[in-house]
């Protein structure tokens, strides 16, 4: 009985991590993406 829900535990614990990580790596994508943006806005105005 207790290994069943030690192995329920170790499902819920591996998709909170995959979830998080997943967060995580939409977090670093927006970020990127505003810093080329930013970083775009920074050369066409020092173009012109």
């Amino acid at each position: 009985m207790s290994s069943s829900s030690t192995a329920r535990n170790d499902r819920c614990r591996k998709k909170q991590s995959s979830s998080e990580s997943l967060l995580i790596m939409i977090g670093l994508t927006i970020i990127a993406c505003f810093a080329v943006i930013a970083s775009a806005k920074r050369v066409s105005t020092s173009l012109s």
